[in-house]
């Protein structure tokens, strides 16, 4: 599923605009984008049913881990449960249809990169804000604009295209939180 603050830049009226990473993301893997129209239930019922899906069978008996290292791995293991499953109409294994669809689709050159790169200001302590969290950078950037490309788990400084800054690991952040570690 995909939050509608996710997807579209502008929403004015009936005209939509897409966002950037939408349109990254259908390029890369060959989809074509189907707008379903706003308040419209009936139009996207099957997503949001497979969504509820994954969600009770994964989460519904224990949401509750002491890590999100343990909840990846529990939802991994739900989902090659499911995945053994029969295929309701074609009676084979749901792995073996993902198989099938290997063979015919275009194989991809690089992984996909979710992260979005925004340029941030080097303030007087050396650090810059995200999302109102502040990660320190290394000295001798003070006023200076870098690029920083915010991933789900780490955040990579740029000072130019080619020169990296450093990265830093996202822990479970809390806003208005310091965070200084780098990696």
């Amino acid at each position: 599923m995909v939050k509608m603050w996710g997807l579209f830049d502008a929403y004015i009226g009936t005209e939509r605009t897409i966002t950037d990473g939408m349109t990254n993301l259908s390029n890369y893997y060959q989809l074509n984008i189907r707008l379903c129209q706003p308040r419209k239930g009936n139009e996207k019922g099957h997503v949001e049913r497979s969504v509820e899906f994954i969600r009770r069978k994964a989460f519904a008996p224990g949401y509750t881990f002491a890590s999100l290292e343990e909840a990846k791995q529990h939802l991994s293991l739900i989902l090659q449960q499911l995945n053994e499953r029969l295929h309701h109409q074609h009676k084979i294994k749901q792995v073996e249809l993902m198989k099938k669809e290997k063979g015919i689709a275009k194989p991809a050159n690089t992984p996909f990169d979710v992260a979005d790169v925004i340029e941030c200001r080097v303030d007087k302590y050396s650090t810059v804000a995200i999302k109102q969290n502040h990660y320190s950078v290394p000295e001798g950037h003070v006023g200076k604009y870098i690029k920083a490309k915010v991933g789900a788990d780490h955040i990579g400084y740029l000072l130019t295209e080619s020169l990296p800054v450093g990265t830093v690991a996202i822990g479970d952040c809390i806003s208005g939180k310091w965070i200084s570690t780098i990696i």
